[in-house]
């Protein structure tokens, strides 16, 4: 399959379906215009930090993270989405707040922006009052693990029964009849957003797994997932802001009393994440309400661009070196710049895991893949010992065989499982990871056949790039 030309980006399916106010169903769908679902409603944890302030039901359970997917039956990826296939309903993993920031495109000829990026303003980022607020508590087996595959096929096919699935089919919320909130959406209309749906932009929806959504957008694919997964953990306690604007604040408790503050705007994009400590000491981990340079390309031609280094010939050192190299621009980037460029992603250097190559159309990492990551983990352990404020990105590849959309979302899943492997072995933070799948764009051996070596993971340490640091 020839490269394609792609935009990739997270966002909330129930947004998707109902909240967007420039990618609403066109008037062909099958939603209720009338409809209203709180597609933020993933709950969230009262804490002592950042604006912080609510009670919380303790017997609410949610479970944000059912995710839904298990591998694919193509070459790499080669399924085709079924129009007439049906969301998992327990597949919930698309239905929590999630960030809309990840836009990349695969030409490298294509159009940088010229136009300056302004801070984004929030009222969840203000002292406005919340008009709705939600709180639960994530259950026992209510997150899938690196070995699991998710509950749907990458068609959006269920699991065959018996098959080892991702999150507890058993865990939903204990309000509205132990519905979970993805249930309720698509009860209010989310099983509008099928495969042929079209969005009043004109974009089309090309493939629904139920943790996922792919559309083509002017020829580009864009994926909507939920950026905010990897932050639910069992035993979580997660609450929600919602605000006039559509803006959400998220509080994820801490075991260790502290907790996890991430603001999003009205279209579900990730605006800032913050570690708040017992003592109330905050770590601003990024900051895209910070107005950014527009990205010029001819400058990026004159930054020096870093060398990967392939995991499986560096030792520890090697490693840290990579990882711990600092790149020379004069500005700073936004997390949306970063995941949109692969200009500015090289100022960084990446780690290839060449050592974790997931089987033909799978998502899930078998147990001694876990353990060919314990040099690379305890790395970024060290690194985040020392600097709790450190942000890494994983990126997902896949091989050229099969469709562009099945390998686009194959790969966003691929990132999402090296990055729980990293959390579940080693003192890593879910707060610190960011991740971004990129399906067939970047290969490391340029073939159109089954290649091994670009079913890949990458791990980038983006902190240099983000532009807090030069705020602070």
């Amino acid at each position: 399959m020839s490269r394609r030309n792609y935009y990739t980006t997270t966002a909330l399916v129930a947004t998707l379906a109902l909240g967007f106010p420039h990618v609403a169903l066109a008037q062909d769908a099958t939603a209720d215009p009338s409809a209203q679902v709180d597609p933020n409603a993933q709950g969230a944890a009262a804490g002592t930090g950042a604006d912080a302030a609510a009670t919380a039901d303790p017997s609410a359970q949610v479970d944000p993270n059912a995710q839904g997917a298990a591998a694919g039956a193509s070459a790499d990826a080669a399924v085709t989405a079924d129009p007439s296939a049906q969301v998992d309903p327990n597949a919930q993993g698309a239905a929590a707040g999630t960030d809309a920031d990840a836009a990349v495109t695969a030409d490298p000829s294509a159009q940088v922006e010229t136009n300056p990026q302004e801070g984004v303003v929030a009222d969840a980022s203000t002292d406005a009052e919340p008009t709705e607020v939600t709180e639960g508590t994530i259950g026992t087996g209510g997150v899938r693990t690196s070995t699991q595959e998710f509950d749907t096929q990458i068609d959006g096919s269920a699991v065959v029964a018996g098959e080892e699935t991702g999150a507890s089919a058993g865990t939903t919320s204990t309000a509205d009849d132990g519905m979970t909130r993805f249930d309720q959406a698509l009860m209010l209309g989310l099983g509008a957003v099928a495969v042929g749906s079209l969005l009043n932009d004109g974009s089309e929806v090309v493939a629904n797994t139920g943790d996922r959504v792919v559309v083509n957008r002017n020829g580009q694919l864009v994926v909507y997932k939920d950026d905010n997964a990897l932050l639910f953990r069992e035993g979580s306690n997660v609450r929600t802001e919602t605000f006039a604007d559509g803006s959400t604040r998220t509080f994820v408790a801490r075991a260790d009393g502290g907790q996890i503050v991430t603001i999003r705007d009205r279209e579900g994009r990730v605006l800032r994440r913050t570690q708040v400590a017992t003592d109330g000491t905050e770590v601003r981990l990024f900051d895209d309400t910070i107005e950014a340079q527009a990205i010029d390309a001819s400058q990026l031609a004159n930054y020096a661009r870093a060398d990967s280094i392939l995991f499986s010939t560096a030792d520890q050192a090697a490693l840290r070196t990579a990882l711990m190299s600092e790149t020379n621009p004069d500005r700073r980037f936004t997390v949306r710049q970063i995941r949109e460029n692969e200009e500015v992603r090289n100022l960084v250097a990446g780690i290839d895991l060449d050592t974790i190559n997931f089987a033909t159309g799978s998502s899930a990492l078998r147990q001694g893949d876990v353990e060919t990551l314990r040099s690379v983990g305890a790395t970024l352990e060290e690194i985040l010992s020392a600097t709790p404020g450190e942000v890494f990105m994983i990126e997902g590849h896949t091989d050229a065989v099969g469709d562009a959309v099945s390998n686009l979302t194959l790969s966003d899943r691929r990132a999402e499982t090296v990055a729980l492997a990293l959390i579940e072995n080693f003192a890593i933070a879910p707060e610190n990871l960011l991740v971004q799948g990129y399906g067939e764009q970047f290969l490391k051996v340029e073939t159109q056949e089954a290649e091994l070596a670009n079913r890949r993971a990458t791990v980038r340490r983006i902190t240099p790039l983000l532009q807090h640091a030069a705020a602070q």
